[in-house]
């Protein structure tokens, strides 16, 4: 059973207690004390739960976050092998994300594969920091130290070996071309529109990007594909205990990840006529990067105005699948959306 765009939760606990027992039947008296929705997330599905059994005089317990398909699909391409293979390079690394991951193919127990892993608990960061209370009530030192933070991890992870593993093997963009990507969003974008009629402000945006994308590009990273404050968990000190979400994550130029970041950011700060005291500008944000990356971006303005374009082509699939099930989302139709004017006048900025 569901309801809306999530699960029952009812059927979901009795599935994954059969679940639970059937890998541990050595946890005697083995339940489920709690389970519930993560409270954010359309492109997929998550669950928390929090399971106890006896042993001795204190029961054990163990805390899980569970990723299943969303019952509406945000991407045609949802693969859980890709992001068990991806979380688990990242983990291999030394980059705080949950670990060990289980992936789960059988779908006798929930009727879909899922994935597994440890939950973290801690702060999670802000999707519009500068409404953010948690954010808002911190020193302004403390917030560029959540930035700085979070902009040496982005660096990190663009150092992985994006050839290790089964990383070229799961992930789109191997050998593949700025081109190449640029068509992908196309073809998505088609996709998202149900058969629809595909809205011309957004193909013009993926034109724009298709005639003036980079003749050369850098060597490819791990990318995350939505690195976000809203993606990251900290601790009591502002220290990242765990980044999450890698269901958008591919091989590319770096660029495409700093673009996102920067891009979403600055976006939000300006149509919300407000910013974070203590966030650094865009230039410092850019130097900090370079330097824990070891290398100058090239053609950012391109891979900032076509990771808007992503994000606009998104919300389009999103707001669709929020309308057909009858809840709120938070970004308007294309004729209505503003990042589509603010795209347009960045474009016109950089010529």
């Amino acid at each position: 059973m569901a309801s809306g765009l999530v699960r029952d939760l009812a059927d979901l606990e009795h599935r994954l207690l059969a679940w639970l027992r059937k890998r541990h039947p050595e946890r005697v008296g083995l339940r489920i004390d709690s389970v519930r929705h993560a409270s954010a997330g359309l492109s997929n599905e998550t669950v928390l739960l929090h399971a106890a059994w006896d042993a001795g005089s204190e029961p054990a317990t163990e805390s899980l976050a569970l990723r299943l398909p969303a019952l509406q699909m945000t991407f045609p391409d949802f693969d859980l092998r890709a992001q068990a293979v991806v979380q688990t390079a990242v983990a291999g690394a030394g980059l705080p994300t949950p670990a060990p991951v289980t992936l789960e193919l059988d779908e006798q127990w929930l009727g879909t594969p899922f994935v597994a892993m440890p939950f973290v608990a801690g702060q999670v960061g802000p999707q519009a920091p500068a409404f953010d209370p948690w954010m808002l009530g911190l020193r302004p030192e403390q917030q560029r130290g959540v930035t700085d933070r979070f902009l040496d991890l982005l660096a990190s992870l663009h150092r992985v070996d994006p050839t290790s593993g089964e990383l070229p093997e799961l992930l789109r963009g191997n050998r593949a071309s700025i081109q190449d990507e640029v068509d992908w969003w196309f073809d998505y974008l088609r996709w998202a529109c149900d058969g629809e009629e595909v809205p011309a402000a957004v193909v013009e945006l993926l034109a724009w990007c298709r005639t003036t994308s980079p003749a050369a590009a850098p060597a490819a990273s791990l990318l995350w594909g939505d690195p976000r404050l809203g993606n990251v968990i900290f601790d009591p000190e502002q220290r990242i205990v765990a980044a999450l979400d890698w269901d958008m994550a591919f091989l590319g130029p770096a660029e495409h990840d700093l673009g996102w970041y920067l891009g979403l950011d600055e976006v939000g700060a300006t149509l919300a006529g407000r910013r974070v005291p203590g966030f650094p500008t865009r230039a410092d944000a850019i130097a900090r990067y370079e330097a824990g990356v070891g290398r100058r971006l090239v053609d950012f303005d391109w891979y900032e105005v076509f990771a808007l374009v992503r994000s606009i082509a998104v919300a389009v699939r999103q707001a669709r699948l929020a309308a057909t099930a009858g809840v709120h989302y938070p970004v308007p139709a294309p004729e209505h959306n503003p990042v589509i004017p603010y795209t347009r006048q960045l474009i016109n900025r950089i010529g």
